[in-house]
């Protein structure tokens, strides 16, 4: 909805159950599963090998759910109130690292 000066968007106050309704059916959404699917394409930077929490709080950065520039005054708990946090049933690694160019040129791969 537009603001009080018609200038620029904004979510309206209720975004959240309205998201609940309207796209979840009121059942949250396992946030492995979206934190995955939309981050499929990016990588991200982890002195040790990541885990999901790890994932989770790339997610919550990337779309500004925490942090200084949060989307809301109540960030934290929109996701909350959207998503499961609860672990996946899924065994193994999750993550894998992005070969360099050193290694892709070994292998015969880089130009």
């Amino acid at each position: 909805m537009l603001d009080d000066a018609r200038q620029n968007y904004r979510l309206s106050p209720d975004h959240v159950d309205a998201a609940l309704d309207a796209l979840l059916n009121r059942q949250r959404l396992p946030l492995w599963a979206m934190a995955c699917f939309y981050l499929r394409d990016f990588a991200f930077y982890s002195e040790s090998h990541p885990e999901i929490d790890d994932l989770y709080a790339a997610f919550e950065e990337i779309l500004e759910f925490t942090g200084d520039n949060a989307l809301a005054m109540d960030a934290e708990g929109d996701l909350a109130l959207l998503f499961d946090e609860g672990p996946p049933a899924i065994v193994g690694s999750w993550f894998e690292p992005i070969a360099g160019r050193e290694d892709r040129d070994a292998e015969g791969g880089g130009k």
